[in-house]
């Protein structure tokens, strides 16, 4: 059995003030945290140490996991984290940004309507995808 290297995302808010941006880096962190439990440590970053906020931007680890076929931990965390990712986007009505280790980015957009987000969740596991396959 091999295991996965743990993943690493970043991910930002587009288009908002700090003020907001640090806002809903805890909220994100919180429901992160209240949904997906020891699947994944979510940790708040600063994007410019000079300030005294926390910081609006989220460091999200997967867990490493052994990689077991489509039905492993690692897939269903990653379907998991999109689900909520998405879900987070249309009711805060915000553009979230991912970037993985790689410089690959995604964005979710903000004010998509229910059929475009099960488009938007099948791009980002395949998202999910390419960075597992990268590794």
């Amino acid at each position: 059995m091999t295991h996965s290297a743990p993943k690493e995302f970043t991910i930002t808010f587009k288009g908002v003030s700090s003020a907001q941006a640090n806002q809903l880096a805890e909220e994100l962190r919180s429901l992160l945290r209240r949904e997906m439990g020891n699947a994944l440590e979510v940790t708040r970053h600063k994007e410019d140490p000079n300030t005294l906020d926390e910081g609006g931007a989220l460091i999200i680890l997967l867990a490493a996991t052994a990689a077991m076929g489509v039905h492993s931990p690692n897939t269903m965390s990653e379907a998991l984290l999109t689900a909520t990712l998405v879900e987070f986007a249309h009711q805060y009505g915000v553009e979230i940004q991912l970037e993985d280790k790689l410089g690959q980015i995604f964005q979710i957009a903000k004010n998509i309507s229910h059929t475009v987000m099960e488009e938007v969740k099948h791009r980002l596991q395949k998202f999910f995808q390419k960075d597992k396959d990268d590794q």
